[in-house]
């Protein structure tokens, strides 16, 4: 299958935005095949009655969730719109839409080379976006034997981008210094009579939990390398 070949290619963990066409139908449910869950958000049309939706986005989860949002509009019809930067308010809102024009039996030719005629993909950008744009071609080391070719569009915006927080070693958890830790800064007991009373000792316990997996848990060993050699850096920086 295509997509699901697509979607398991490191390559495209490099690219922000990936809007798919005619994606793989679920019977039993109003989404899609969806391999990428931990690197990207699945945007899918689901309130129309039309019928099963033949557009979505996938948004690479890099970028800040509160700077774009999902608008479905039809089941062939869907958009992202992105808001800038807090530091670039002068950049203008960008707005990307994922068409999908029915194929006919009378198509509009769109490419002509010699005898041969076809309709192909357009990436369409308005007269704002001109200067904007880096490049805009085929990219065939993302093709995976689809009758339609992708094509890959580079813009010169900057985008908010999530803060990459160290990941824990959950497999490596110190058991009895978790249950050391946890023990010692855990609240007593107490019943809050009130909502604002239950909301601080909730908070104290949350505060505890925290503490205790702080103490008990460490990063990942990529995190632990990247870490050092931070440190190895400084070091020399120093030395020199």
């Amino acid at each position: 299958m295509v997509m699901a070949s697509l979607l398991r290619d490191p390559g495209i963990y490099d690219f922000d935005i990936i809007a798919i066409q005619e994606p793989w139908k679920n019977p039993y449910a109003t989404t899609t095949h969806h391999p990428a869950k931990n690197k990207f958000h699945l945007c899918y049309p689901t309130s129309h009655i039309g019928g099963i939706a033949r557009v979505c986005f996938f948004i690479n989860k890099k970028i800040d969730q509160l700077r774009w949002r999902f608008e479905e509009r039809t089941r062939d019809i869907c958009s992202i719109i992105i808001d800038p930067k807090d530091d670039q308010q002068q950049q203008e809102r960008l707005v990307i839409h994922n068409v999908y024009n029915p194929p006919k039996t009378s198509r509009t030719t769109t490419y002509e080379e010699g005898r041969s005629q076809s309709t192909i993909d357009l990436c369409l950008v308005t007269t704002g976006l001109i200067d904007k744009v880096i490049k805009s071609e085929v990219d065939r080391g993302l093709d995976h034997n689809s009758d339609h070719l992708p094509i890959s569009t580079t813009l010169d915006l900057t985008v908010q981008q999530l803060k990459k927080e160290p990941r824990k070693d959950w497999k490596r958890l110190d058991e009895k210094e978790y249950t050391k830790a946890l023990r010692h800064a855990l609240p007593p007991l107490r019943r809050p009579l009130t909502k604002a009373a239950l909301d601080a000792y909730t908070g104290e316990v949350t505060a505890a939990i925290q503490n205790a997996i702080h103490k008990a848990k460490p990063h990942r060993a990529s995190d632990r390398v990247t870490r050092r050699a931070v440190e190895a850096s400084k070091v020399g920086t120093y030395e020199a």
